[in-house]
């Protein structure tokens, strides 16, 4: 026994002087290391502490030429899992929502909120950046969520201030950047020295992720002002974008601006795109910066360039503007989808990518007028999948946004699918041949629903409250071709699947008027034909429950729809008879209006009619949501 105690007593002493040599170690390795950059993170101690996982790093709080004694400044960055929102701070200001995360601040040594009042300093601005990352597989609804939190190196141990943090113009940082799942797991810490910030960078080349969706969204923008509270820095840029839409530039015009950031547009620099001639990357014989957007806007029939400075989210220092594109990878270095390009228009985009190095789909270039347009993404080719960029509450043109539901009838309960609402003309047998019960193909074929006009991408809304039934349920038909010089249309060759003319199509099964019904939308997009349901964050599959008002997915040409004249929502309505069975019936019954004939030509009935009037809208519920 004494052996025993005396043997245990000894390892004890090695253990101990083994620990007190790691923390030695630690220390001095603490003490010599200036940056994290190309530095091991074996050191990374983390720990839980209710919603937020602390980590200590060494070499990012402790740095040699720092005047002050390390005793004095704080070891451990606080990183917000985001699973309880009731520590970030939210301002609305006009249409604009602002969601305000904590920020680590050294000379505080606390986790502080920016507020209205600073917390004292009014020079500061949030040096923290905070991101949800979500990744979805769309083929086997696995998603996978990440926080990333973004931790600056401050230059000689100073307060955060505007001159040590150039993300906003240069897209640099020089810093850590934090992973973690929302379970406050650490998943990796990557470090920069003033490289480009990829958050695309926790995706490794090894994985795959053919078919798979990357959704990007920003928690918390930084605003960057030299002065005033955050409602007068709101203000100062909504000015500036009034100011220069009524062609002012003048710096002294009412809105007290004394950063003039805003007109100072950086030096063009970097490489081109995909070639072709919607991804020139060229702007007067010289590259485009990827924080440049190249927009041309249509103007007296002359297309006139005008070159927009943005930061990394797409938005404007004068005017708040967001993106909204949803892609998914079709191959290694190539991703194709549609999305929304928000510019108090709405305008259809349609995007593809090719490889290109060292960038990670950041560059956008493209035509930006008429219906719909192309952009071009610059991808890095190890990397196959893209980014998904969702703007806040109170963008009028944010589908996603309960503000631009669709009108719904209080006395029905119904509301409409799209936002706007007329008749598609297949055009070759007048406005009549988009309604229910047209007879087509010589009679051989009976029109079984309403076609709606609506650009490839638009946003389709449930009608009513119900379930995602399992039957008419197709999500992966991808888009028929016509072959040059043969007749046939088909599928790509690798494709087996559905191939019935409805093409990508979902139905919800619920009650109207008393009545048990089904109403479907055919035609959606390919690639991401469905939304996701906030309630479970995967793609809406049978058995979910939808609600009324709420995103369902998009539009699209999948099916016999790919070549049509008007591209079109084909909706179905099914009532359920004594017998059981659900039977066609008009659905100009169910819509939230009715169509109007009296404007086309009576002899014709060409596409000059058909615009759905007389539609009902709760304006107190819109008024509850504002």
């Amino acid at each position: 026994m004494r052996a025993t105690l005396k043997l245990i007593t000894i390892l004890a002493i090695i253990a101990s002087s083994l620990s007190c040599r790691m923390l030695d170690e630690y220390s001095s390795y603490a003490k010599r290391a200036t940056t994290l950059q190309d530095k091991p993170f074996d050191n990374v101690l983390v720990q839980r502490s209710g919603n937020l996982l602390h980590a200590k790093l060494p070499g990012i709080m402790h740095q040699p030429h720092c005047t002050r004694a390390s005793k004095d400044m704080p070891d451990l960055v606080s990183l917000e899992s985001l699973l309880d929102r009731s520590k970030t701070e939210t301002m609305v200001f006009k249409n604009y929502h602002i969601v305000q995360i904590p920020f680590y601040d050294l000379d505080y040594g606390q986790t502080a909120v920016l507020s209205n009042s600073r917390h004292g300093n009014p020079d500061d601005v949030s040096m923290v950046r905070k991101f949800l990352v979500e990744t979805v597989d769309t083929v086997n609804n696995v998603k996978n969520v990440f926080v990333s939190t973004l931790v600056p190196t401050p230059e000689n141990c100073e307060r955060y201030g505007p001159d040590s943090y150039s993300y906003i113009n240069k897209e640099t940082f020089e810093g850590i950047i934090i992973f973690s799942d929302l379970d406050g797991k650490l998943r990796g810490i990557n470090s920069y020295g003033m490289r480009p910030i990829r958050v695309a960078r926790i995706i490794q080349p090894k994985d795959s992720l053919l078919y798979r969706q990357i959704r990007y969204l920003s928690i918390y923008s930084t605003l960057k002002s030299r002065s005033g509270n955050r409602a007068e820095e709101l203000e100062e840029s909504v000015c500036i974008g009034e100011r220069r839409k009524n062609g002012d530039d003048d710096e002294d015009s009412n809105c007290d601006m004394e950063d003039e950031n805003f007109d100072n547009v950086p030096d063009p620099s970097g490489e081109g795109g995909c070639g072709g001639s919607s991804g020139n990357n060229e702007v007067n014989g010289g590259p485009i910066d990827p924080a440049i957007i190249t927009e041309e806007v249509d103007t007296s029939n002359e297309l006139e360039p005008s070159y927009i400075q943005a930061d990394s989210l797409g938005r404007k220092n004068d005017d708040i503007i967001w993106y909204m594109v949803s892609l998914t990878s079709i191959g290694p270095g190539k991703v194709y989808g549609s999305g929304r390009y928000s510019n108090r228009e709405q305008r259809s985009i349609l995007c593809e990518a090719c490889p290109e190095a060292q960038a990670f789909f950041d560059r956008w270039t493209g035509d930006f007028h008429g219906q719909g347009f192309l952009v071009r993404l610059v991808v890095r080719s190890d990397i196959t999948s893209t980014a998904y960029f969702a703007p806040e509450i109170g963008d009028p043109d944010n589908p996603f946004d309960p503000v631009n539901r669709p009108c719904h009838n209080s006395i029905t309960g119904v509301g409409n699918p799209l936002n706007h609402m007329s008749i598609a003309s297949p055009g070759y047998s007048g406005l009549r041949g988009g309604t229910f019960g047209h007879v087509r193909s010589g009679g051989a074929r009976f029109h079984s629903g309403l076609d709606l006009y609506a650009e490839e991408g638009t946003p389709v809304y449930a009608m009513i409250d119900g379930e995602i039934s399992k039957n008419n349920y197709v999500t992966t038909q991808p888009n028929k071709f016509e072959t040059e010089g043969i007749d046939d249309k088909g599928y790509p060759a690798n494709y087996s699947g559905d191939t019935n003319d409805a093409g990508n199509r979902i139905t919800i099964k619920g009650q109207y008027n008393g009545n048990d019904v089904m109403i479907g939308y055919w035609h959606l997009q390919a690639g991401t034909p469905l939304a996701v349901n906030p309630r479970t964050g995967q793609v809406y599959k049978p058995g979910d429950k939808i609600y009324r008002g709420e995103l369902l997915g998009y539009t699209g040409r999948t099916g016999n729809a790919y070549n049509v004249t008007n591209k079109h929502l084909h909706l179905i309505y099914k009532v359920k008879g004594t017998n059981g069975r659900y039977a066609y019936a008009n659905p100009e019954e169910i819509i939230n209006g009715s169509v109007n004939w009296n404007d086309g030509d009576p002899s014709t009935k060409r596409i000059l009619g058909g615009s759905i009037i007389e539609i009902e809208c709760d304006t107190e519920e819109k008024r509850n949501i504002l």
